[in-house]
């Protein structure tokens, strides 16, 4: 249960569970409108049916060898699954579905899975006994395949990318194992020179501010004349000011600040807040229990909204600049069933 709001009437929210505790049943009252959900299980705890807000039922079937599911969805539609035993998945097919076969071989180099479609193969992908990918194939339209390497280092870290003759991906890290730069290698003679390869770096560290600790990602690009570009970003990660909530700033390859921020004005209401370089408003939404009722653009337009509830579903009104006003009512699952704009219509 929890109390009302300006936005949210009273929400109660009760269970009915079985004799091994697991829910059967969620009730979920907010104020006139009530929606029920519920779930059957089966002697071994599978589940077999479920019933969304709107009555609709999803039924599951499961074989004698446990390795096959069928589920049947409201519409009629079926949808089999067939798993191996350690649980991967070997078949999928069903009504109005691609059939997806997966097969799995143990080769020399590793454990090759391909996915086949009514004998048609799809992909292939080869891991080796550590669960890393080593080559990846997708056929073309040559009756041939794509093929993508990947070298990894000790660590367990992928170094090295390259797709069929095109130019190779390198990947560097740090010592806490986040990526640092990477490198499209155009020229191999001069690996390091940005002006001849696409190089891009990434940092990031901490610093403690007056209102907080801020996370500050740092990326650096290079464009045809080998200059760096850099974008940076701070992000509020621990509080130190009781009013502010979050707090995130951008600064462009310009030097160009952006500001978000999110206050605490009142008991369930926060103010949400943000500034950029080519306007002086600053843009303002007033959220409520999770629902803004109100905001300003950058150019200063204003517009609000407001929500109540019935027993057959929501009312939403919103309010233009202009005082133009549009009623949208939902149905128990929230989906728009009816529009009303300011005429009338």
């Amino acid at each position: 249960m929890r109390s009302a709001t300006e936005t949210t009437p009273e929400t109660i929210i009760s269970y009915i569970r079985d004799a091994d505790g697991r829910i059967i049943s969620t009730r979920k009252d907010v104020g006139a409108l009530t929606t029920v959900e519920s779930t059957q299980y089966d002697d071994l705890g599978r589940v077999v049916s479920t019933t969304d807000i709107l009555g609709r039922v999803t039924s599951t079937q499961y074989n004698e060898d446990l390795l096959t599911t069928t589920v049947t969805t409201p519409s009629g539609a079926t949808l089999i699954t067939k798993t191996y035993y350690d649980g991967t998945t070997i078949l999928q097919t069903g009504t109005g579905q691609r059939e997806m076969e997966t097969q799995l071989e143990l080769t020399q180099e590793g454990i090759l899975t391909t996915t086949l479609s009514q004998g048609v193969v799809l992909s292939q992908t080869l891991q080796n006994g550590f669960g890393q990918t080593i080559r990846q194939e997708q056929p073309n339209t040559l009756e041939g395949f794509i093929v993508t390497s990947n070298t990894y280092n000790s660590k367990g870290q992928r170094i090295r990318t390259q797709t069929e003759e095109m130019a190779p991906t390198l990947t560097e890290y740090n010592e806490l194992g986040q990526t640092v730069k990477q490198t499209v290698l155009l020229d191999q003679l001069h690996p390091g020179d940005p002006a001849k390869n696409r190089i891009s770096e990434s940092s990031s560290c901490y610093q403690i501010r007056k209102d907080g600790i801020y996370q500050v990602q740092t990326s650096i690009t290079y464009n045809a004349e080998g200059l760096p570009l850099t974008q940076t970003t701070e992000t509020m990660v621990s509080q130190l000011d009781p009013v502010v909530e979050s707090k995130a700033l951008s600064f462009d390859v310009y030097g160009q600040r952006s500001v978000q921020w999110t206050e605490y004005t009142a008991p369930s209401k926060r103010t949400q807040l943000s500034r950029i370089p080519t306007s002086d408003i600053v843009a303002e939404s007033l959220v409520v229990d999770g629902f803004t009722i109100s905001q300003t653009n950058y150019a200063g337009i204003h517009s609000s909204q407001e929500r109540s509830y019935a027993s057959t579903g929501m009312m939403l009104k919103q309010t233009d600049a202009r005082g133009n006003v549009t009623a949208i009512e939902t149905d128990l699952a929230e989906r728009a069933i009816r529009t009303t704009d300011a005429q009338g219509n």
